[in-house]
């Protein structure tokens, strides 16, 4: 699904900031936002230049505290929590005021997840958090942004 909803479809060619067209809009074409998806005790990056699921090391109790927090809002959820987390260096070169475009591009690819999400079968919803403790675990943290928290995996089933 990520990869069907995530992964370039062109490269524009010479261009110093690795402008991309994706299923996703992106405003510049920039796409600043990568996803962090935390599936069992396992954290991954979704890598969309390589199409591959980069594992990463997550200190355990900052990883326990997402996943609690994703859990308490859908205690019932069967799936993987993910966090959007935006790199502020890519829109800050390109724009003067790159940083309002950050948000409105994070709610373009939580429609795009939904969507493919919804082609597949599975099961997507937005959990209205941040995930500003993500961003606190990861190195390099001064220059990202959390930008929104969801999870995907199989739908409910009704009782």
């Amino acid at each position: 699904m990520f990869q069907f909803a995530l992964t370039p479809r062109f490269w524009q060619q010479g261009d110093m900031l690795r402008r991309s067209r994706r299923p996703a809009l992106s405003a510049g074409a920039l796409h600043p936002i990568s996803v962090v998806l935390f599936d069992g005790s396992a954290v991954f990056r979704v890598n969309v230049e390589s199409c591959t699921l980069d594992e990463l090391t997550f200190p355990s109790e900052e990883r326990s505290n997402w996943v609690g927090r994703c859990r308490f809002l859908l205690p019932r959820a069967d799936g993987a929590f993910m966090a959007l987390i935006a790199d502020m260096g890519r829109p800050k070169v390109a724009y003067k005021n790159g940083e309002s475009l950050i948000l409105r591009d994070a709610g373009a690819m939580l429609q795009t997840l939904a969507l493919a999400a919804e082609y597949f079968g599975l099961g997507f919803s937005p959990l209205g958090i941040l995930g500003n403790e993500v961003v606190d675990a990861l190195p390099k943290h001064e220059q990202l942004l959390a930008v929104g928290g969801a999870v995907v995996g199989l739908p409910l089933q009704s009782d």
